[in-house]
C-alpha cells in the first residue's frame, strides 16, 4: 500500500509513540520511512 512514510518529531512523548508505530508500519510494508525532527526556535539568536 504506502511505499514512502514520512513523520515528524519534536522529541515529545506523544511524538515518540507516532514514531514507533511509524517504524513498525514501514516494517510492514517494507516501506522507506523519512523522520523529520524539529525544534523550537523561539529565543534563538535574541539578546536580552
Amino acid at each position: 500500500m504506502f511505499k514512502k512514510i514520512m513523520i515528524a518529531t519534536d522529541g515529545s512523548v506523544l511524538a515518540d509513540k507516532a514514531l514507533k508505530v511509524a517504524v513498525e508500519q514501514a516494517k510492514a510494508k517494507e516501506a522507506v520511512l523519512t523522520i523529520l525532527s524539529v525544534i523550537p526556535v523561539t529565543d534563538m539568536g535574541q539578546r536580552k
